[in-house]
Protein backbone atom coordinates (compact mmCIF):
# COMPACT_ATOMS: atom_id res chain seq x y z
CA UNK A 1 0.00 0.00 0.00
CA UNK A 2 2.86 2.37 0.75
CA UNK A 3 4.35 1.56 -2.64
CA UNK A 4 1.07 2.24 -4.43
CA UNK A 5 0.58 5.50 -2.49
CA UNK A 6 4.10 6.58 -3.50
CA UNK A 7 3.27 5.73 -7.13
CA UNK A 8 0.07 7.79 -7.03
CA UNK A 9 1.78 10.81 -5.47
CA UNK A 10 4.44 10.76 -8.18
CA UNK A 11 2.04 10.03 -11.08
CA UNK A 12 3.68 6.71 -11.86
CA UNK A 13 1.63 4.70 -14.35
CA UNK A 14 0.39 1.31 -13.15
CA UNK A 15 1.79 -0.34 -16.29
CA UNK A 16 5.29 0.46 -15.01
CA UNK A 17 4.91 -2.50 -12.66
CA UNK A 18 4.19 -4.77 -15.60
CA UNK A 19 7.51 -4.00 -17.27
CA UNK A 20 10.61 -6.19 -17.40
CA UNK A 21 12.59 -3.44 -15.66
CA UNK A 22 10.36 -3.53 -12.59
CA UNK A 23 10.58 -7.34 -12.40
CA UNK A 24 14.38 -7.10 -12.41
CA UNK A 25 14.27 -4.49 -9.63
CA UNK A 26 11.79 -6.56 -7.60
CA UNK A 27 14.10 -9.55 -7.68
CA UNK A 28 16.92 -7.48 -6.16
CA UNK A 29 14.90 -5.82 -3.40
CA UNK A 30 15.42 -7.44 0.04
CA UNK A 31 11.70 -7.36 0.89
CA UNK A 32 10.37 -10.76 1.93
CA UNK A 33 9.26 -12.87 -1.00
CA UNK A 34 10.35 -11.16 -4.22
CA UNK A 35 7.57 -12.90 -6.14
CA UNK A 36 4.96 -10.90 -4.22
CA UNK A 37 6.55 -7.69 -5.51
CA UNK A 38 6.64 -9.00 -9.05
CA UNK A 39 2.95 -9.80 -9.03
CA UNK A 40 1.74 -6.65 -7.25
CA UNK A 41 -1.60 -5.48 -8.67
CA UNK A 42 -0.94 -1.75 -8.70
CA UNK A 43 -4.01 -1.07 -10.87
CA UNK A 44 -6.26 -2.43 -8.11
CA UNK A 45 -4.62 -0.15 -5.55
CA UNK A 46 -5.00 2.86 -7.85
CA UNK A 47 -8.72 2.20 -8.18
CA UNK A 48 -9.06 1.87 -4.41
CA UNK A 49 -7.22 5.16 -3.88
CA UNK A 50 -9.43 6.91 -6.44
CA UNK A 51 -12.64 5.56 -4.93
CA UNK A 52 -11.59 6.60 -1.42
CA UNK A 53 -10.62 10.12 -2.49
CA UNK A 54 -13.77 10.44 -4.61
CA UNK A 55 -15.99 9.51 -1.66
CA UNK A 56 -14.16 12.04 0.51
CA UNK A 57 -14.73 14.82 -2.07
CA UNK A 58 -18.42 13.88 -2.39
CA UNK A 59 -18.81 14.06 1.39
CA UNK A 60 -17.16 17.49 1.50
CA UNK A 61 -19.47 18.82 -1.23
CA UNK A 62 -22.53 17.27 0.44
CA UNK A 63 -21.60 18.92 3.73
CA UNK A 64 -21.37 22.31 2.00
CA UNK A 65 -24.68 21.75 0.16
CA UNK A 66 -26.47 21.40 3.48
CA UNK A 67 -25.55 25.03 4.26
CA UNK A 68 -26.70 26.51 0.94
CA UNK A 69 -30.10 26.97 -0.66
CA UNK A 70 -28.78 28.59 -3.83
CA UNK A 71 -26.05 27.69 -6.37
CA UNK A 72 -22.69 28.15 -4.64
CA UNK A 73 -19.96 26.40 -6.66
CA UNK A 74 -17.46 28.07 -8.98
CA UNK A 75 -16.51 25.93 -11.97
CA UNK A 76 -13.19 26.11 -13.82
CA UNK A 77 -12.68 24.21 -17.07
CA UNK A 78 -9.95 24.33 -19.66
CA UNK A 79 -9.10 22.50 -22.86
CA UNK A 80 -5.43 21.52 -22.88
CA UNK A 81 -3.52 20.39 -25.95
CA UNK A 82 -1.00 17.66 -25.16
CA UNK A 83 1.69 18.40 -27.74
CA UNK A 84 3.65 15.23 -26.97
CA UNK A 85 0.77 12.83 -27.60
CA UNK A 86 -1.15 15.22 -29.87
CA UNK A 87 -4.24 14.79 -27.72
CA UNK A 88 -6.73 17.25 -26.29
CA UNK A 89 -7.54 17.09 -22.58
CA UNK A 90 -10.43 18.54 -20.58
CA UNK A 91 -9.67 19.84 -17.09
CA UNK A 92 -12.48 20.33 -14.55
CA UNK A 93 -12.04 21.95 -11.15
CA UNK A 94 -14.53 23.35 -8.61
CA UNK A 95 -14.18 25.84 -5.76
CA UNK A 96 -16.56 26.95 -3.01
CA UNK A 97 -16.59 28.46 0.46
CA UNK A 98 -17.52 26.29 3.43
CA UNK A 99 -17.14 27.10 7.12
CA UNK A 100 -15.15 30.23 6.28
CA UNK A 101 -12.66 28.21 4.22
CA UNK A 102 -12.03 28.16 0.50
CA UNK A 103 -12.35 24.56 -0.69
CA UNK A 104 -11.10 23.47 -4.10
CA UNK A 105 -11.15 20.05 -5.76
CA UNK A 106 -9.58 18.94 -9.03
CA UNK A 107 -12.27 16.58 -10.34
CA UNK A 108 -10.52 15.31 -13.42
CA UNK A 109 -8.12 15.74 -16.32
CA UNK A 110 -9.30 13.44 -19.09
CA UNK A 111 -8.88 12.94 -22.79
CA UNK A 112 -11.41 15.01 -24.75
CA UNK A 113 -11.91 13.00 -27.91
CA UNK A 114 -15.57 12.88 -29.02
CA UNK A 115 -16.28 10.42 -31.83
CA UNK A 116 -18.02 11.15 -35.11
CA UNK A 117 -21.34 9.94 -33.76
CA UNK A 118 -21.15 12.43 -30.88
CA UNK A 119 -20.29 15.28 -33.26
CA UNK A 120 -23.21 14.48 -35.55
CA UNK A 121 -25.80 17.23 -35.14
CA UNK A 122 -24.10 18.77 -32.09
CA UNK A 123 -22.05 21.91 -31.66
CA UNK A 124 -18.64 21.81 -29.97
CA UNK A 125 -20.03 23.80 -27.04
CA UNK A 126 -22.80 21.24 -26.45
CA UNK A 127 -20.27 18.41 -26.39
CA UNK A 128 -18.08 20.35 -23.99
CA UNK A 129 -21.02 20.86 -21.64
CA UNK A 130 -22.00 17.21 -21.98
CA UNK A 131 -18.54 15.95 -21.02
CA UNK A 132 -18.26 18.46 -18.17
CA UNK A 133 -21.70 17.51 -16.85
CA UNK A 134 -20.75 13.83 -16.87
CA UNK A 135 -17.68 14.52 -14.71
CA UNK A 136 -19.69 16.73 -12.33
CA UNK A 137 -22.43 14.13 -11.88
CA UNK A 138 -19.82 11.56 -10.84
CA UNK A 139 -19.37 13.76 -7.77
CA UNK A 140 -23.12 14.30 -7.26
CA UNK A 141 -22.99 17.86 -8.61
CA UNK A 142 -26.00 19.08 -10.62
CA UNK A 143 -24.91 22.06 -12.76
CA UNK A 144 -28.36 23.68 -12.90
CA UNK A 145 -28.71 23.59 -9.11
CA UNK A 146 -25.16 23.89 -7.78
CA UNK A 147 -23.02 25.91 -10.25
CA UNK A 148 -23.14 29.71 -9.85
CA UNK A 149 -19.97 31.13 -11.42
CA UNK A 150 -17.22 29.96 -13.76
CA UNK A 151 -13.66 30.86 -14.68
CA UNK A 152 -12.04 30.20 -18.06
CA UNK A 153 -9.73 31.62 -20.69
CA UNK A 154 -11.05 33.44 -23.76
CA UNK A 155 -11.58 30.33 -25.89
CA UNK A 156 -14.78 30.82 -27.89
CA UNK A 157 -16.14 27.29 -27.29
CA UNK A 158 -15.51 27.41 -23.56
CA UNK A 159 -16.95 30.92 -23.20
CA UNK A 160 -20.10 30.04 -25.11
CA UNK A 161 -20.54 26.79 -23.20
CA UNK A 162 -20.47 28.50 -19.82
CA UNK A 163 -22.27 31.73 -20.74
CA UNK A 164 -24.99 30.45 -23.07
CA UNK A 165 -25.53 26.75 -22.45
CA UNK A 166 -25.19 26.37 -18.67
CA UNK A 167 -25.31 29.50 -18.14
CA UNK A 168 -23.06 30.94 -15.39
CA UNK A 169 -21.47 34.23 -14.38
CA UNK A 170 -18.16 33.78 -16.20
CA UNK A 171 -14.96 35.53 -15.15
CA UNK A 172 -11.59 35.75 -16.88
CA UNK A 173 -8.84 33.47 -15.59
CA UNK A 174 -6.25 35.80 -14.04
CA UNK A 175 -3.39 33.46 -14.93
CA UNK A 176 -4.37 33.52 -18.61
CA UNK A 177 -4.73 37.32 -18.51
CA UNK A 178 -1.25 37.72 -17.01
CA UNK A 179 0.21 35.33 -19.56
CA UNK A 180 -1.33 37.24 -22.48
CA UNK A 181 -0.21 40.59 -21.03
CA UNK A 182 3.36 39.36 -20.59
CA UNK A 183 3.36 37.71 -24.01
CA UNK A 184 2.49 41.08 -25.56
CA UNK A 185 4.97 42.99 -23.39
CA UNK A 186 7.88 40.62 -24.11
CA UNK A 187 6.88 39.94 -27.71
CA UNK A 188 6.98 36.20 -27.13
CA UNK A 189 4.23 35.11 -29.49
CA UNK A 190 4.85 31.64 -30.92
CA UNK A 191 4.85 33.14 -34.39
CA UNK A 192 7.69 35.73 -34.60
CA UNK A 193 5.75 37.64 -37.29
CA UNK A 194 2.90 38.23 -34.81
CA UNK A 195 5.16 39.51 -32.04
CA UNK A 196 3.91 42.80 -30.58
CA UNK A 197 7.31 43.82 -29.23
CA UNK A 198 10.04 42.75 -31.63
CA UNK A 199 12.74 44.80 -29.84
CA UNK A 200 12.14 43.05 -26.51
CA UNK A 201 11.97 39.69 -28.25
CA UNK A 202 15.35 40.35 -29.86
CA UNK A 203 16.81 41.47 -26.52
CA UNK A 204 15.66 38.27 -24.79
CA UNK A 205 17.13 36.20 -27.60
CA UNK A 206 20.50 37.91 -27.20
CA UNK A 207 20.40 37.34 -23.43
CA UNK A 208 19.80 33.64 -23.93
CA UNK A 209 22.66 33.43 -26.43
CA UNK A 210 25.03 35.12 -23.98
CA UNK A 211 24.06 32.74 -21.17
CA UNK A 212 24.42 29.77 -23.49
CA UNK A 213 27.85 31.01 -24.58
CA UNK A 214 29.06 31.35 -20.97
CA UNK A 215 27.67 28.00 -19.83
CA UNK A 216 29.34 26.16 -22.73
CA UNK A 217 32.76 27.77 -22.20
CA UNK A 218 34.95 26.38 -19.39
CA UNK A 219 37.15 29.46 -19.46
CA UNK A 220 34.27 31.92 -19.16
CA UNK A 221 32.60 29.86 -16.42
CA UNK A 222 35.81 29.81 -14.36
CA UNK A 223 36.34 33.56 -14.84
CA UNK A 224 32.74 34.34 -13.87
CA UNK A 225 32.96 32.06 -10.83
CA UNK A 226 36.06 33.86 -9.53
CA UNK A 227 34.43 37.28 -9.98
CA UNK A 228 31.26 36.20 -8.16
CA UNK A 229 33.13 34.57 -5.28
CA UNK A 230 35.18 37.74 -4.82
CA UNK A 231 32.12 40.01 -4.75
CA UNK A 232 29.36 37.88 -3.19
CA UNK A 233 31.24 35.04 -1.53
CA UNK A 234 29.28 32.45 -3.47
CA UNK A 235 28.97 31.15 -6.98
CA UNK A 236 25.86 31.80 -9.07
CA UNK A 237 25.06 29.81 -12.18
CA UNK A 238 23.55 31.68 -15.12
CA UNK A 239 20.24 30.08 -16.05
CA UNK A 240 18.32 29.96 -19.27
CA UNK A 241 14.56 29.55 -19.36
CA UNK A 242 11.77 28.66 -21.78
CA UNK A 243 10.05 31.73 -23.21
CA UNK A 244 6.72 30.83 -21.56
CA UNK A 245 8.13 30.45 -18.01
CA UNK A 246 7.81 34.00 -16.72
CA UNK A 247 8.91 33.30 -13.15
CA UNK A 248 12.06 31.65 -14.50
CA UNK A 249 12.63 34.59 -16.86
CA UNK A 250 12.74 36.93 -13.86
CA UNK A 251 15.42 34.75 -12.26
CA UNK A 252 17.38 34.87 -15.54
CA UNK A 253 17.34 38.68 -15.55
CA UNK A 254 18.34 39.00 -11.88
CA UNK A 255 21.25 36.62 -12.23
CA UNK A 256 22.34 38.18 -15.51
CA UNK A 257 22.31 41.69 -14.02
CA UNK A 258 24.22 40.66 -10.88
CA UNK A 259 26.76 38.75 -12.92
CA UNK A 260 26.99 41.59 -15.44
CA UNK A 261 28.09 44.01 -12.74
CA UNK A 262 31.14 41.88 -12.15
CA UNK A 263 31.55 40.90 -15.78
CA UNK A 264 32.03 44.33 -17.30
CA UNK A 265 33.25 42.72 -20.46
CA UNK A 266 29.76 41.30 -21.00
CA UNK A 267 28.29 42.44 -24.29
CA UNK A 268 24.90 41.50 -25.67
CA UNK A 269 25.91 42.42 -29.19
CA UNK A 270 25.21 39.44 -31.43
CA UNK A 271 24.94 37.23 -28.37
CA UNK A 272 28.70 37.00 -27.75
CA UNK A 273 31.07 38.01 -24.97
CA UNK A 274 33.59 40.55 -26.22
CA UNK A 275 36.83 41.47 -24.52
Amino acid sequence: MHLSAFSCENSLAYCAYESITWKLIAEKLPVGNSKSLQSINIRKHYVEHYVSIKQHVIQCISSAKAKYFIPFISLTIDLIQNEVQNKKMIWVRISYVHENKLCSHNLGVRGFNPGREEFAGKAATELLVQWTTTILKEFSILPEQDILTSCTDSGSDVKKALEKVFPTFREWCVSHLIHLALADAFGSHIDPKKSKNSEMREFLTRCRKVIEKVNKSKTLKVTLKKKLLTKFGQNMKLRNSPSHRWAATEDVFIRLLRAGIQFKTLSLKRGYLLQ
